[in-house]
């Protein structure tokens, strides 16, 4: 089993993908524009990902992080700025990490 948290566009996920058996990577991603194009890069990479598009804490709640509103470092967030919601889910508590 392989966790991802934090994937950005997916380059560890992608790596990890094609030496682990299919169904047996998750990857957390909370931003939207990076869950896509994460999704785009492990189709691309033959790579069965479960992708969950959001934010891990070891804490329940919510919290903001801020996104550029410049497209050239899109793998760059940074806590708060221009606040964009990521919430964390109950399931989270009951994955086996």
């Amino acid at each position: 089993m392989f966790y991802d948290v934090g994937v950005n566009v997916g380059m560890y996920t992608c790596f990890a993908g094609q030496f682990i058996e299919d169904e047996n990577g998750i990857a957390f991603e909370p931003h939207p524009a990076n869950v896509d194009r994460l999704r785009e890069n492990a189709s691309i990479n033959d790579v069965q990902a479960d992708v969950r598009p959001l934010a891990l804490s070891n804490e329940r709640g919510s919290s903001e992080i801020a996104v550029s509103e410049e497209n050239d470092h899109p793998g760059v967030r940074r806590i708060p700025h221009r606040p964009m919601r990521a919430t964390n889910s109950d399931y989270c508590k009951s994955l086996p990490l």
